[in-house]
């Protein structure tokens, strides 16, 4: 196997190792911290970024790493700026304390939070739709807008199916709030309007369609465990918030929605990973 594949996804699964074992000692009182705590937070996406950074130098080289991942991170914190400001593309929200430093009323916490969810939602996509990237493809513009355009709307449903679930649970938490709640899950503290996931999906879909326009992924040996490395950090977010539904908002339904959700993304990841060879194209069947 090609190291490159192998040392991102070695890190992953150790931090995936550490950060269940504090869960479960926080979770008995073990240790003096909660998982919905600050400190909690800053510490694991903490480790994610570290692991993001590894896996885009490996996968895209550095250049298009530092020009890529900005991306990911401005044009959210931007959308969210705006969104807290003036009531539009999410509803009308704002954010409390508990997230710490504000910049514009959005926590800068909140902009890496939008890292972790849209590049793990971007490889996810990239696996999914167009498995094998060094296969020849049509030169026109329409075809490769178009190719582009798939993989970021892919993308952005994988990334806002993890809303679908965490918002629920960062309103029980009281890390925001929504003036007059909403539709969704109205039994935590009044609900979510439906437009907040309209706009999760706008913004996701704009980043994602930058960063996969002007961040193209290598098309190296060993992207196989690369595929694999970004499709456990989908997987870590998707078990993070399954634990925040269940242990700390108790809401055995908000955790169901993130299953079914976010359930058929890795599935399917999963399953089509089992038909790949080490570079990531189909394994064929011998005539």
């Amino acid at each position: 196997m090609n190291n490159a594949g192998e040392l991102p996804l070695l890190y992953i699964s150790c931090m995936i190792v550490a950060a269940i074992l504090a869960l479960a000692l926080s979770v008995f009182g073990l240790i003096p911290i909660s998982f919905m705590s600050l400190e909690w937070l800053v510490a694991s996406f903490a480790t994610l970024i570290l692991f993001i950074v590894w896996h885009c130098v490996h996968d895209r080289g550095w250049k298009r790493c530092l020009t890529g991942l900005p991306i990911l991170f401005v044009l959210p914190f931007v959308a969210e700026v705006y969104g807290v400001n003036s009531g539009h593309l999410f509803g009308h929200y704002r954010y409390t304390d508990a997230l710490g430093t504000r910049l514009f009323g959005v926590p800068f916490i909140i902009g890496v939070a939008w890292v972790l969810i849209l590049y793990a939602s971007a490889h996810l996509a990239s696996f999914l739709v167009s498995p094998a990237p060094y296969i020849e493809q049509d030169d026109s513009r329409w075809r490769k807008f178009a190719s582009q355009a798939g993989l970021a709307g892919v993308g952005a449903f994988a990334a806002t199916a993890w809303d679908l679930m965490m918002d629920p649970v960062a309103v029980g938490a009281g890390w925001w709030r929504w003036h007059g709640g909403g539709a969704y899950t109205p039994h935590v503290e009044g609900g979510v309007p439906i437009s907040n996931f309209l706009g999760w999906w706008i913004v996701a879909f704009l980043c994602l369609f930058l960063y996969q326009s002007l961040q193209p992924a290598s098309t190296q040996n060993g992207r196989r465990n690369l595929y694999l490395g970004a499709i456990i950090l989908y997987l870590y977010l998707f078990l993070a918030g399954l634990a925040m539904s269940l242990l700390a908002l108790k809401r055995s339904d908000v955790a169901l929605i993130g299953a079914m959700s976010m359930g058929p993304f890795i599935v399917a990841a999963l399953c089509w990973m089992g038909t790949m060879d080490e570079n990531a194209s189909p394994k064929r069947k011998q005539p």
